[in-house]
Order: C-alpha cells, then structure tokens, then sequence
C-alpha cells in the first residue's frame, strides 16, 4: 500500500431546476448544467480512508538432543499479523462525539491474525528390540474481523458528503472472532519380538476445537436497511461451537517363514471420526454485557446442536511368495466395515503376478540381440469407499413453536442437514496388466500398462431441488449411488539414452496415455 496513490476519480458537479444548489451529477445527466469538476478519492484522503500500515511478527524456537536410546526435540512458534485496514479518522472522531468514549481498539483495527503452536516428539529405545515414538502438537489460531473489510469497495467509487451522524461504512461497530485449536497426539511401536516376527503398532487422536463469535455493543448505532444510523442497539452476540475429533489405531505384522521365500502380512485398524456443532445467538442484551451464558450446565436452552459420527474398522491378510527371485505371487484380502446405513462388512480380495523371464545383468550378452529385460505383470483387486457422515446423515434444527390461529402453538422443524440415509459404500474391481522392457542393458526401456476398473454404487453428488435450498442447504451436496462407472485406458512410457559418459550423458523421454 502506498498512501495518497489510489487512482482518483473525477466528479461532476452541477444545477438542475429540481436542485438549484450545486450537487454531484451523473456524467450522462442531461439536465444538470456543470459549473465544476472535482477530482477525489476517499481512500487518498487522510480523514476518510480506511488503508493504514500493516504489519506481520514471527517467532519461533526449537530444542533437541538426548542420547542414542533417547532422544527429544521440542518446537514453538508464534505469529502476529495485523491487517492494513483501519476505522477512518472521521468515523473515531463521530463515535468519540456520539457515545462520549474513545472507540475500542479492536473497533479501530479490527483486522488481526495471531497464532501460535506447540510441538513436541520423544523417541525412546525402551529395549534393544522395543522403541517407541510419541508425539504430540498443539495449534492455536485467532482470527478477528469487522465488517470495515468491505469498506474499499464503498469508498473507492463515492464522493464522500458527511451528514455528522452516519459512519463511513455501515456495520463497523460489529466485531467476528473465529478461533481454532487443533490437538494431535499419535504414538509408533516398533518390536521385533524375533527376527521373522517384528511387531508394528500405531495410534493418533486429533481433536479440533472451533468458536465462531459475533458481537454488537449495547448502545451503539443500529444500522438501518438504508445503511444510516437507527436508534441506538440493544446489541447482539453469537455463537457457533464446532468440534470434530478423529482417532485412529493400526496394528500390522510381517510374518517370514525361515528357509522360505515366504512372507506374510497381518493387521487391523480402527478409525473413528464425530463432527458436534452448537449455535446460539441473543440479540437483547443487558447494558454492559459483552459475552452471555448462552450454554447453561442444565442444557435448558442448548441452541441448535447437532451430532455426526462413524467409525470404519478393518483387517487384512497379505501373503507373498517368491520363487528364485524370478516368480513373484502377491496375494491378500481386506475385510472392512463401519457404522451406518448398509456398511457391513465386505471382503476385497486382489492378488497380482510378476514374472522376470529375462534379466541379463551387465557383461552378459543379450538375447536376440539387445534383450537384457522383460517382466510381464498382471493384477487383479477390489476396493471400496464407505460414505462419509455429512453425506449419510440428516438433521434436523431444534423445533420451534408457531401460532396458527393466535391461540394454539404448533410445533415444526425443517432440515438442517439434507444427508441421504439410504447411501450405501460403493465398490471397484480392476484389472491391470502390462510389461517392463529393457534393450542393451537399459540403453532404451519401455513400459506398456493397460487397465480396467469398473465401479458400482458409484457415490456422486446431485442436483437437488429448488425447494429444498432451505439456509444454508443449497450450497451443500447431496449424494446418491447413482449407477456404474467403467474406466480403460493404456499408458506407454519410453526412455532412450542416446549419450554417456562420465562428465555428460543425454537422455529422451516420452509417454503416451489414453482413457
């Protein structure tokens, strides 16, 4: 921002028999006789502009050491960044006049972004065949803001004519807060309880903790639907809570058979994931009240709540064969499911070949000439996506009472969360096989893959009516297993090296794909 260098504007100013003082007139006014032209732009003028000098702090600090069978380390950091609009010097002094009080600070400079984060991991070597990681981080951000953020747009094109009643920008008395606190934890084992049973574990919560504020004083101007002062306001706050919490646990093996190319894989996980929200809003407040008990410990007046939850869980067995490090047999199967609506659980097998039939290594000659690779390979597998809580779920708002025939109350709700409970996990297979190339000992190597995957229950977004785009619905999809969905295609790669040497080497590259 440089000050005094917004692009000036040019008005017309002039007479009219409906007017006979001198007024802004429009550039096509054809009954406005112009007696001058002014140039100016509110936002060049220091006691109409909003734009102010911003500015950005960081700081951040970490720590580490300990000895080889434990070790530490430890982060932290914080940022300030304050935005570059400020209340204009007019509308300071009006408020200072109307209300008898400086304006406050956060009123004067509304527009601030300060965060700060912890971080911290110990690594601990507990036995000779046992570690153990755990980690844990915190994050705090705090955003404030008012509504002078839209003020650029309302005086970059306007001839300021002040009344000595009116601010600049309507609605910048109102403040709105968002604060966030993200919390993670998570924590490795790794035990190699022999050497052809190592043992792995993992686990992780995150819990995520959002405010949402909106806060009005008592006794200040209450904004008209024409953008003037009203009566005084008796003022107003709000209040949306959000948390989401997610955890998640993993625990897998590798099991190798001695004296066998033998391998085999085992495990679990778990995952679980609630979305709570929690809104309130009192637009009466007492004189000199800034934040109201909108959340009683007995939960009589508990606003509009809702709750989304699901947890998945799964296993899987995985065993791989080898034969003279020429054969390679990959097999295994999943079995997951979960919570909700048609989300049993379902098995998903796959297995996949590989074959080495030619590997000429270096100084061995080629087949037919300039063979020295070929691999075929061929896959086949299945997998599925389970639907996520906001698109199975539907709420519905907390119910309201209404008075038909002003005597008898009737009590009604709408949709709040239009999910579609009858959607179901989608599934896919695929297919997929190809082959790896090399001539002259890597001189020129191709590959060729082609693939199939077909998908049923596809879960896609839709269209919903008109008439359902109640609030804030409309914006929001809505989700249904809508049919299946086939995907083939080919992919080509070549790579040719055409020089080297030990200084400098040249290579050309290419890849061809259709679907």
């Amino acid at each position: 921002f440089f000050p005094g260098k917004w692009p000036v504007n040019y008005y017309r100013f002039g007479t009219s028999y409906l007017d006979p003082e001198s007024h802004p007139c429009s550039w096509n006014d054809l009954l406005c006789q112009t007696d001058s032209v002014v140039a100016f732009q509110a936002l060049n003028d220091p006691r109409y502009t909003i734009l102010n000098r911003g500015g950005f702090e960081n700081v951040s600090s970490t720590v580490s050491g300990g000895v080889p069978i434990l070790m530490y380390s430890l982060t932290g950091s914080a940022t300030g960044d304050l935005g570059y609009v400020a209340m204009p010097a007019y509308d300071v002094n009006l408020y200072q006049e109307r209300y008898g009080s400086p304006a406050p600070n956060w009123m004067r400079r509304p527009d601030h972004l300060s965060t700060w984060s912890i971080s911290g991991e110990i690594s601990a070597a507990v036995m000779p065949k046992l570690h153990v990681t755990l980690s844990n981080s915190i994050f705090n951000s705090n955003q404030q803001q008012s509504s002078l953020q839209g003020g650029i747009s309302i005086l970059e094109g306007e001839y300021v004519r002040t009344n000595g009643l009116d601010p600049l920008v309507s609605n910048e008395y109102e403040k709105a807060t968002d604060n966030d606190v993200t919390h993670q934890t998570a924590s490795t084992l790794q035990w190699n309880l022999f050497s052809w049973l190592p043992l792995n574990a993992t686990a992780g919560i995150s819990d995520a903790q959002r405010i949402d504020n909106t806060f009005v004083p008592f006794g200040v101007c209450g904004v008209t639907a024409d953008g003037t002062c009203g009566a005084d306001s008796t003022g107003s706050y709000g209040v949306g809570r959000g948390s989401t919490y997610d955890g998640t646990v993993s625990i897998g093996t590798t099991l190798k058979l001695p004296k066998m190319a033998t391998q085999l894989d085992i495990g679990g996980n778990f995952h679980e994931e609630s979305v709570t929200s929690l809104s309130e809003y009192d637009g009466n407040l007492s004189r000199g009240v800034s934040f109201p008990d909108l959340f009683p410990a007995d939960k009589s007046n508990p606003g509009q709540e809702s709750v989304q939850s699901a947890s998945t869980y799964g296993y899987y067995m995985q065993p791989r064969f080898s034969l003279h490090s020429k054969f390679f047999v990959n097999t295994g199967v999943r079995l997951d499911g979960g919570t909700g609506n048609n989300l049993n659980l379902q098995a998903f097998p796959k297995v996949d070949f590989s074959w080495v039939a030619v590997d000429r290594q270096s100084g061995q000659r080629p087949i037919w000439g300039g063979l020295t690779l070929l691999r075929p390979r061929l896959a086949l597998g299945a997998a599925g996506a389970q639907p996520l809580p906001a698109e199975a779920v539907r709420l519905l708002h907390s119910p309201v009472s209404i008075s038909l025939d002003g005597v008898t109350n009737v009590y009604y709700t709408d949709l709040e969360s239009i999910g579609n409970p009858n959607l179901t996990s989608e599934k896919s297979s695929e297919i997929e096989g190809g082959f790896d190339v090399e001539l002259w000992h890597g001189r020129v190597a191709m590959t060729w893959t082609g693939y199939k995957k077909q998908t049923k229950r596809a879960i896609i977004p839709v269209i919903i009516a008109p008439s359902l785009s109640i609030g804030s619905i409309g914006t929001r999809p809505y989700y249904e297993n809508v049919g299946d969905i086939t995907n083939a295609g080919n992919e080509i790669t070549c790579n040719i090296e055409l020089f080297q040497r030990q200084a400098f080497s040249w290579e050309v590259g290419g890849n061809y794909s259709q679907n």
